[in-house]
């Protein structure tokens, strides 16, 4: 690392425009799954279902703050988030149990390339996301748990 870079670590709080951009990409995601996992559990056709999604997006929006904290530790802020989810596309619970898990396992490989990109740079950063990493691989098996006792056949 060359010393305008550590010198640029110093005074940007430690993180390039590339990590705190990272980083406020994974907060605008764990809002948006927060939200529409909640949105899903509201329609949810069974009880057991609908206080799964609430927790799994009670996690999320946990998520959501330690990256917040995550943000201001490294300088930036976490700017507001839509409160409306983007809709969804399926006309089913079980459909949206798939939309749901498909979109976890995009967060889960994200997550687990940024951890390894900012090891080195960000240790305490690599750390949060690592562990918010693991979180999420729980979060695709509750959801398969979840698509496995949905009909899929039935409709709302």
């Amino acid at each position: 690392m060359s010393v305008l870079e550590r010198l640029s670590r110093f005074v940007g709080g430690g993180a390039s425009p590339e990590a705190r951009q990272a980083l406020h990409a994974c907060y605008v995601d764990a809002v948006n799954r927060a939200q529409l996992l909640s949105r899903h559990a509201e329609t949810a056709p069974q009880l057991y279902s609908q206080e799964a999604l609430r927790r799994l997006a009670s996690a999320e929006a946990a998520q959501a703050e330690r990256l917040g904290q995550a943000l201001l530790a490294v300088g930036a802020a976490a700017s507001a988030v839509s409160s409306e989810p983007p809709p969804s596309r399926s006309l089913n619970h079980w459909g949206r149990l798939v939309q749901d898990l498909e979109l976890h396992r995009v967060a889960f490989r994200r997550l687990r390339e940024l951890a390894v990109q900012f090891a080195e740079s960000l240790p305490s950063t690599a750390d949060l996301l690592d562990q918010l990493c693991r979180e999420e691989r729980h979060h695709c098996e509750q959801i398969r748990e979840l698509i496995a006792r949905a009909d899929p056949q039935a409709l709302d």
